[in-house]
């Protein structure tokens, strides 16, 4: 790989300079119109078939992506790496890294996830995307094939899979199980398909398949403008200090490329100054980080507001941010803005147990969880997230439990309201009236006083509603009434039931009954 080292031209050499936009893209052309129209063309039906297969065509992009286009033989530096304000590369034609770094960086902004292995596999895949005008066409071998690679391949390419490969990033993006996002995209779990994949990378027969293009007459929609020598300058400077060189921002007399170049070089007060007067994002927010944290808050607001599409002002706010609704507010703005990021969806999780919300941390927990496939890193998010859920579990029945204890608390005052109520009553209506002698008061009981007789049913008079049981014990006969017999428990023998009359075949029975003239019967027990 060529890197750019002598950036910085005199001015005047950056005469002719012309530049197209669209989408995301700015293009610098130093050869002329006709390179800028064939790259931004490129680039554009690049983010068309990539965006066909997440199901979102025209991806956008966090920052805009600024392409430098040099005449032949100069020095490039091709991998889009960040600078003041943009993902910023120079090139002297389309290469598979340039084209590798600009799918890496749209699926940055995509806001579905998917895991790493699928991720690296597409963006090898389509690092090889041939386009001539509206002709596309994916699959090209890359100089290194690996095994995510051939994965992305197959899926993209073979015509049983290639229908579907949408639906597995959909189901992918939205946190599904992988292998149920399997299922649902080729009917068959994720170790068939690895199977499958084994033959396919055996048998090394990789064709190529066309792609729906984006229907673009670069001649007629891409409009150059004319670039000023300064900009030309300052884009090509851009992309030395992204390279690590030196961009000469002071010849330029750019303040906020000399602070960030001060932070580079350690110089901390000498940056301070500089970016004191910085607009961009970018460089408000590394102003931030020069700051006492008393004084954060103001300038990352700013930057937040700069570029409303960054999530990294809001993670910071989060991080300085005392009050737990308000850190909490931060880390979901954050975790909207990068679904990618698992030390934003950690915070959001260990904040929302703070607060108590176990369901919300489960989940935060599992994000966490898949945006990443470092085994060490995925076991201890597994591990937090399981010990989340016992937390969630043990303060469920403790919700239970209080909420259990509040019932029988509130029953208790109101019954001690209501016996308040009735001694205030009785003593109204006591006003005035000698003491009661409690000495002399009968005792309360919850049930009568009972007898008991044992002997022979001999026979039954039945009237109306009532009956009357004849008892024979001995000689003697003992009449017991039943008023109600469906107050009557009846216990004991086969048969509980009884027939009116003298009784064909006498049974032996236990009758409890009220001791009195009525001889109530209260139970009756056949032996």
């Amino acid at each position: 790989m060529r890197y750019l080292i002598p950036f910085l031209l005199p001015l005047l050499a950056f005469g002719g300079w012309s530049e197209v936009r669209s989408g995301p893209f700015e293009i610098l052309s130093e050869p002329g119109d006709k390179e800028a129209r064939v790259t931004l063309n490129y680039l554009e039906q690049l983010r068309n078939a990539i965006g066909i297969a997440v199901g979102q065509p025209d991806l956008p992009s966090v920052w805009p992506i600024r392409v430098v286009v040099v005449k032949p033989k100069k020095p490039t530096s091709p991998q889009l790496r960040f600078a003041r304000d943009a993902w910023v590369c120079s090139i002297d034609a389309m290469n598979p890294v340039t084209a590798a770094s600009v799918v890496d960086v749209l699926l940055s902004s995509w806001p579905g996830h998917v895991p790493p292995k699928i991720r690296r596999g597409l963006v090898t895949l389509y690092s090889t995307l041939d386009v001539d005008r509206t002709y596309v066409t994916l699959g090209r071998p890359p100089a290194m094939k690996d095994r995510d690679w051939s994965r992305a391949h197959m899926l993209a390419v073979r015509p049983e899979y290639s229908g579907r490969l949408r639906v597995l990033l959909s189901n992918l993006g939205k946190g599904i199980d992988s292998d149920v996002s399997y299922r649902n995209a080729f009917e068959k779990p994720e170790s068939d398909i690895e199977r499958e994949l084994d033959k396919y990378i055996e048998a090394g027969d990789y064709g190529t398949v066309p792609v729906s293009a984006k229907p673009i007459n670069a001649q007629k929609q891409f409009l150059p403008n004319e670039v000023d020598d300064k900009s030309a300058a300052l884009a090509v400077a851009d992309v030395a200090f992204a390279s690590g060189g030196d961009p000469g921002y002071d010849k330029l007399g750019n303040v906020e490329g000399q602070g960030l170049v001060a932070i580079r070089n350690g110089d901390r007060e000498k940056a301070k100054a500089l970016l004191a007067q910085a607009k961009g994002a970018y460089a408000l927010l590394q102003y931030a980080k020069l700051l006492p944290q008393d004084e954060q808050k103001a300038v990352l607001e700013k930057a937040a507001a700069a570029n409303p599409k960054w999530a990294d002002p809001y993670k910071i706010l989060a991080a300085i941010e005392a009050h737990p609704a308000q850190k909490l507010a931060a880390l979901r703005k954050a975790s909207g803005l990068d679904q990618h990021d698992p030390e934003i969806w950690t915070a959001m999780a260990r904040a929302q147990e703070s607060a108590k919300l176990m369901a919300d941390a489960a989940k935060s927990w599992a994000n966490a969880e898949r945006t990443t496939d470092d085994p060490a890193l995925r076991e201890q998010m597994r591990q937090l997230r399981a010990a989340g859920e016992r937390a969630r579990a043990e303060a469920d029945m403790a919700a239970r439990e209080e909420a259990r204890r509040k019932t029988e608390q509130e029953l208790q005052d109101l019954k001690n309201r209501a016996l308040m109520e009735i001694r205030k009553a009785e003593a109204r209506a006591n006003a005035g009236k000698p003491a009661i002698d409690e000495s002399k008061l009968d005792v309360f009981k919850e049930t009568p006083d009972s007898e008991t007789v044992a002997g022979v049913l001999a026979r039954v008079d039945c009237r109306d509603e009532q009956a009357t049981l004849h008892v024979q014990t001995g000689r003697s006969v003992m009449k017991l009434l039943v008023a109600d017999a469906s107050a009557v428990e009846i216990t004991g023998g086969r048969e509980k039931t009884f027939s009116c009359g003298v009784q064909k075949r006498p049974r032996k029975v236990e009758v409890e009954y009220e001791p009195g003239a009525a001889k109530k019967v209260i139970r009756i027990a056949f032996r």
